[in-house]
């Protein structure tokens, strides 16, 4: 470990001599560093964040290679975009990029540097001087971020979460690794934001319509999804099951004539025309922070029926405004959303109540008027912002 520390810096040090602000041009007052501009729900966060905060004069460091750039046009509206995943493939140019763009940002007087999904940036945080004001989001803990943060929580000076179990599961981390308690100070939950109408919108009376958003990914197991559709469909030939997605290879075979496979969609203005139609949402995943898809549909009046996974019990509550089910099981899952399913789909004041309840959590809790002011306070004001201690009550 000493050996790879020292190495480490020792190619630091030689982009620090090749570098500095004449050989990174794109250094700015504000800078961001993420992974990939792909499409996720994380991805998505990190443009909004972006586009609340951003300027001509800000700059995005993409520093992985992206397996595809759906988000890129987001972020180039709102910023200068610079891709130095190339340099960064290799491990003697990641480190020498560390030093390079460390070097830069400690030549400005006052530079702002934010961080998400990026092992670049947390590694480059030791580099920096301490005028070199640090901020990094983290949408949940048991991904690799948070223990890679951990040698520099003191480097940062405020931190955003995307929901309140986050920030339960961030305390007991540095509770365990014996972190100053007064640095939980540092803590600030920000929720994600989406597009919330005016109003809810209504839905038809026809037959029932239920929907799945989300990427080919073990975690989020689309597959549950594509046999709750065969199951509900046997007994309800009528309904309709839309998985949204590049999902080719993660339906079994003989749950695919059973749904809409329409692939993958970037387009907000769609996705929220899918939401709007549809009555119902499945979240089937095995963890999560908070999904967006959640939100986007609640804003939508969809109802969501989801694994009781990351921080969705902070605002979402069986019966009221969605539902939610064990996550741990998969023939449970199947099952109880099943016949979840096929109990709405003969109740349609409850499905009604449900909808009223799930928009009106949206437009309390996830405009985003209320995720600009909380970052832009956070990046461009002169104080951090405390946590918030509890979240809201549920009601609404």
């Amino acid at each position: 470990m000493i050996g790879a520390n020292l190495a480490r810096r020792a190619l630091a040090a030689v982009g620090r001599a090749r570098g500095g602000a004449n050989r990174e041009p794109a250094v700015s007052d504000l800078n961001f560093f993420f992974a990939t501009p792909c499409l996720g729900g994380a991805e998505r966060v990190h443009a909004d964040i972006v586009r609340a905060v951003g300027s001509p004069k800000a700059t995005v460091f993409f520093t992985e290679r992206p397996r595809s750039s759906e988000l890129l046009p987001e972020y180039e509206r709102h910023a200068r975009v610079e891709d130095i995943s190339g340099a960064t493939a290799s491990r003697a140019g990641f480190y020498m990029r560390v030093g390079s763009i460390s070097a830069a940002l400690n030549a400005r007087r006052a530079p702002v540097v934010f961080g998400g999904h990026s092992d670049f940036f947390y590694r480059m945080l030791p580099f920096l001087e301490p005028h070199v004001r640090c901020f990094d989001i983290l949408h949940n803990v048991g991904w690799r971020f948070e223990n890679l943060s951990l040698p520099s929580v003191e480097r940062l000076e405020a931190r955003a979460l995307i929901n309140f179990k986050t920030l339960e599961d961030l305390r007991a981390l540095y509770r365990k690794h014996g972190i100053r308690d007064e640095l939980q100070a540092r803590l600030r939950v920000i929720e994600n934001c989406c597009e919330v109408p005016a109003a809810c919108p209504a839905r038809s009376n026809g037959p029932l319509r239920v929907l799945f958003v989300g990427r080919g990914d073990k975690v989020k197991r689309a597959h549950l999804a594509g046999r709750i559709a065969t199951a509900c469909r046997a007994k309800m030939p009528g309904a309709e099951f839309t998985l949204v997605g590049d999902l080719d290879n993660w339906i079994d075979a003989g749950d695919r004539s059973n749904c809409l496979l329409p692939g993958p969609i970037a387009e907000p203005v769609k996705l929220r025309e899918i939401y709007a139609r549809n009555d119902l949402l499945l979240l089937t995943s095995s963890t999560e922070g908070f999904p967006l898809v959640v939100m986007e549909a609640m804003a939508q009046g969809c109802i969501p029926l989801c694994t009781n996974v990351g921080g969705l019990r902070f605002r979402v509550e069986h019966g009221v405004n969605g539902m939610l089910f064990d996550p741990v099981d998969e023939t449970r899952v199947v099952s109880e959303m099943s016949d979840a399913v096929l109990a709405l789909a003969t109740d349609v004041d409850r499905r009604r109540a449900l909808s009223a309840a799930a928009f009106a959590t949206a437009d309390r809790f996830f405009r985003r008027e209320r995720f600009d002011a909380a970052y832009r306070a956070l990046l461009l004001g002169t104080q951090a912002t405390p946590a918030t201690a509890t979240p809201a009550t549920l009601h609404v």
